[in-house]
């Protein structure tokens, strides 16, 4: 997750009353696994992946 300026060993603090915004930060959990993402709303709404730079 270099690309977010998280490096391992990071802790990550999260504010789950905030709402999600175009290119802001999310912490998601499905499945007992934690993900990290980006959404972008427009012009295509998505989640864009943090790791190796895979979209």
């Amino acid at each position: 997750m270099l690309h977010a300026g998280i490096f391992k060993g990071a802790i990550l603090v999260v504010d789950a009353s905030q709402k999600a915004v175009h290119g802001s930060l999310v912490v998601a959990e499905v499945d007992g696994c934690r993900y990290t993402r980006r959404p972008h709303l427009y012009p295509h709404p998505g989640l864009e992946r943090l790791n190796s730079g895979h979209v």
